[in-house]
């Protein structure tokens, strides 16, 4: 053991000092955020291991992998600095956040929509990146929905799209076309029916499913109407959406798509139902294009697209989806900014975007991603975004905390019962968001 020299003996009684200072000082609130953030307590120039502590609910195990092997790229090219990833189930994740931030325990990246926990912000839980450099390096249909009261609050690892997933040798098989337009769209679901194949995949027994279908044609609609406020005009008391045009012939259409079913459907979860995609046991998947790395690992040799879910006969009015799918945001108590910042700077990289395209088969957020040799699902989505042929999702905000819980659980009850009546569904809608306005 080596002996302390009079300077060492000396910075030791100056920390012992400077702890007791501090305790005396605590108000023992362990739920307020710190300014520790501006402070990096344990820097890596220091020759000490700095960790640092990531939650998320990558729930397909192909993003998991991306996200594994850009932490190695990173801890290789940053020696002394760590990343722990904990993986939490999507259904929890706002429970398990308000417990770790409650216990002053909060990781140094949470990972989420920014703008579905305006709550966090609101108390001061989460980082104000707005200044951040590497934010010029993100896709701005993206990032936009990172921004909430004008300022950034989170860096998103991919573009995500919503559309309708197909198996193109089963079109091939049964004669029939990528349809261009609703009607289209409809005598094709009627011709599967016709011949014994049920359409869609339905994972309804994921919570979030009926959304997610909605979702591939409803952004686009309210982008043609003129209509970027539905949710937050019902969430708030400023309309009712019995008396929304947009969302009656939008439930309209989600209630169509949901009647090419088996009552089989009402058990089947988001892993199963990709599985059965992939497998080839029915011809179409509206879905995320998050599913797509699970889908092409299943089936390597699979022969798949994707194609915007057309909600009008006007073909120039069926744009594709383009969504933040979640976004990295940074604790406003980390101890390691600095090197949280660094990662999040890599995580918009070349190297980064090929790991990620390459193992996720996800479009990179970055914003100069080469594409040339990613694989074709990726090149779609590329191709879309340049054309502009496309409907960002920042143009149709969420419900919020229970408004959103609300939202899931009215579409779940619509899906079980099947009766197809968007009254009764828009008045439930409108009761339930005023009870919970109090």
């Amino acid at each position: 053991m080596k002996k302390f020299t009079k300077r060492a003996l000396a910075l030791v009684l100056a920390a012992i000092m400077l702890l007791a200072v501090t305790a005396c000082g605590s108000n023992g609130d362990t739920t307020a955020p710190s300014d520790a953030a501006n402070t990096p307590a344990d820097s890596a120039a220091d020759g000490e291991t700095v960790t640092i502590k990531m939650i998320h609910y990558m729930g397909e195990q192909a993003k998991r992998d991306g996200l594994d092997k850009i932490i190695a790229a990173f801890e290789e090219a940053n020696p002394g600095v760590k990343v722990e990833a904990q993986m939490v189930d999507s259904g929890q994740f706002v429970t398990m956040y308000k417990t770790k931030i409650n216990a002053n325990d909060a990781p140094d990246l949470f990972f989420g929509s920014p703008r579905e926990m305006v709550e966090f912000i609101e108390g001061g839980h989460f980082m104000d990146i707005t200044d951040a450099p590497f934010l010029e390096k993100v896709v701005p249909e993206v990032l936009e929905e990172c921004e909430v009261n004008g300022k950034y609050y989170g860096v998103p690892i991919d573009v995500q799209i919503k559309g309708v997933f197909y198996n193109k040798d089963m079109f091939e098989q049964y004669g029939v076309e990528v349809p261009t337009t609703r009607d289209e769209f409809i005598a094709l679901c009627d011709k599967f029916q016709s011949e014994g194949v049920i359409p869609f995949i339905h994972a309804y027994n994921f919570t979030w499913a009926p959304y997610q279908e909605m979702e591939s044609f409803l952004v686009p609609m309210a982008k043609v109407m003129n209509n970027s406020t539905m949710w937050r005009d019902s969430q708030e008391g400023v309309a009712n959406l019995s008396d929304n045009e947009l969302a009656k012939q939008g439930f309209e259409l989600f209630g169509k798509i949901s009647s090419y079913r088996d009552e089989g459907d009402l058990g089947v979860d988001q892993p199963t139902a990709i599985q059965d995609f992939a497998a080839g046991k029915r011809p179409m998947f509206i879905n995320g294009g998050w599913i797509m790395g699970d889908v092409i690992a299943s089936n390597p040799e699979g022969n798949f697209g994707v194609f915007p879910a057309p909600w009008s006969n006007n073909p120039d009015e069926n744009m594709m989806s383009v969504a933040l799918d979640d976004a990295f945001i940074v604790s406003n108590t980390t101890q390691h900014k600095d090197e949280v910042f660094k990662f999040l700077d890599f995580m918009l990289s070349e190297e980064a975007a090929n790991l990620w395209m390459e193992n996720a088969k996800l479009m990179s957020s970055y914003v100069d991603a080469n594409t040339d040799n990613a694989d074709p699902f990726i090149q779609t989505v590329k191709s879309y975004i340049e054309s502009g042929n496309i409907a960002p999702k920042a143009g149709l905000p969420d419900y919020t905390a229970e408004y959103s819980d609300a939202y899931v659980s009215l579409m779940e009850s619509y899906v079980v019962r099947n009766d197809q009546d968007v009254t009764k569904l828009l008045q439930e809608f409108d009761d339930e968001m005023a009870r919970i306005r109090g």
